[in-house]
């Protein structure tokens, strides 16, 4: 669980397997709501074999993140 630095969102990493074959995905939470019937919420599903799952890094000030993670095939520049 990785949470904002000013906790306006709360971000968790979900390691699954689907037939000997493991995924992951990142389920954000937005805490800034402020009912506390609902919380908004959005999953994010990576699509890469991945090696080494790092961290989740948020930005600061602002509402970016980005996943830090090893891959088992190059990127390519822009895609």
């Amino acid at each position: 669980m990785y949470m904002h630095p000013q906790g306006f969102y709360l971000g968790v990493v979900n390691h699954y397997k689907v037939k000997k074959t493991q995924h992951h995905s990142v389920e954000i939470f937005d805490l800034t709501s402020n009912s506390y019937d609902t919380i908004a919420h959005q999953q994010i599903f990576i699509k890469r074999e991945i090696t080494d799952f790092h961290s989740l890094i948020w930005e600061p000030n602002h509402h970016h993140l980005a996943i830090h993670s090893n891959s088992k095939r190059e990127a390519e520049a822009g895609k």
